[in-house]
């Protein structure tokens, strides 16, 4: 356990995971208490607007892995399966939130990594830092350009050329369709990429084939969205490779799929 005496009286949670240096952003503190990874005097609490008293000590359990966050875990799980090597790769990230996905590839000694998000401030200081990481942040990927990665590149002074050499997609989205974003992303990748997209049924499915909660549990229910994502991906000019059950569910327990495609080249 990583823990902390509360030092501020009526301080809302989250903004206390910051105050304290245990998160780096409320955003990624939220996300710490939402996914039920902090406790409150040894108990777990799952509200970012707890207010907590002077005599509270507050703890973050200690991680099972060193990645920055458990999402790198779901693409290792992957690449294993696979048998998928990204050394000296220059791979795109779209959804690169907190950097799970990019850790890990950079640790795998991918070249370069272009970590794309819509939101701004989320991706861990580490990788911020890291010379191998290009990002675009406040970027929605179902408008994405390769214009604009070359102009990323550009601004950290990296070759324009790099963001042609792109030879492996990752894709972790939520509240979206990873069919819309893949439409986008089939205009300007070089055909032969590899992609690794993760489908959450949760977020392809039809509303009322979603229970109250989120949580789909049925298995056919599951495997039906599954099979229907993929055609859709298929038809867009995508040739599936294999696939596999993520190796741990999502926040809310969702049992989510890595499905390996590579692009086609255009008629």
């Amino acid at each position: 356990m990583i823990g902390a005496m509360a030092a501020v009286q009526k301080t809302r949670l989250d903004l206390f995971l910051v105050a304290l240096q245990l998160s780096e952003s409320q955003d990624m503190a939220q996300r710490l208490i939402r996914a039920h990874q902090v406790l409150v005097n040894d108990r777990i609490q799952s509200k970012p607007g707890f207010l907590c008293k002077q005599s509270d000590q507050i703890r973050i359990k200690t991680p099972t892995h060193s990645y920055v966050s458990r999402g790198a875990l779901k693409l290792e799980g992957a690449l294993e399966q696979f048998g998928l090597s990204v050394s000296d790769r220059v791979a795109l990230d779209i959804g690169i939130s907190t950097g799970g996905f990019t850790d890990l590839l950079c640790r795998r000694n991918a070249r370069y990594v272009f970590g794309v998000d819509v939101g701004y401030g989320l991706v861990a200081m580490s990788l911020r830092q890291s010379k191998k990481v290009i990002l675009l942040e406040r970027t929605n990927a179902r408008h994405l350009t390769l214009a604009q990665l070359e102009s990323a590149a550009t601004r950290q002074k990296i070759p324009t050329q790099v963001a042609h050499d792109i030879s492996l997609l990752v894709i972790d989205v939520s509240f979206i369709s990873v069919v819309t974003i893949l439409t986008q992303l089939h205009l300007f990748l070089t055909p032969g990429t590899d992609c690794l997209v993760l489908i959450k049924p949760q977020f392809e499915a039809p509303k009322h084939l979603i229970p109250p909660g989120g949580v789909i549990q049925d298995t056919k229910i599951q495997r039906d969205v599954l099979s229907h994502t993929c055609d859709q991906i298929k038809a867009l000019g995508y040739e599936q490779v294999k696939e596999t059950a993520s190796s741990i569910t999502g926040t809310k327990g969702n049992q989510e799929y890595v499905v390996w495609f590579r692009v086609l080249a255009n008629d």
